[in-house]
């Protein structure tokens, strides 16, 4: 399970390390419940368009094993590996075969 700013640091985190710089007002949003997805939206002024990005899937598991690599939490290499929530969290779920 990862708490809200965990998974913000964890897209962050990935984002940079492609090159993609993510405004540090931009905010995080949840959703999606069986099939989460996060909406990273950038609030902007008037002059200027809003940008939102969405991650979900593989493009959300990604961040979310890097973030894990980063923080030294053991997790297999072998395995399906999907996104779910639980109690409101998003939740990597390994299915050892």
């Amino acid at each position: 399970m990862f708490t809200p700013d965990e998974v913000s640091a964890a897209i962050r985190g990935y984002c940079l390390g492609s090159g993609r710089i993510l405004p540090a007002s931009s905010i995080f949003t949840i959703d999606g419940g069986p099939q989460p997805y996060v909406r990273v939206s950038t609030p902007v002024e008037r002059s200027q368009y809003a940008s939102n990005a969405v991650f979900s899937g593989e493009a959300l598991i990604a961040p979310l094993l890097q973030f894990c690599q980063k923080q030294k939490i053991p997790l297999p290499r072998t395995g399906a590996k999907e996104i779910t929530t639980i109690d409101d969290k998003l939740t990597l779920v390994i299915k050892l075969i």
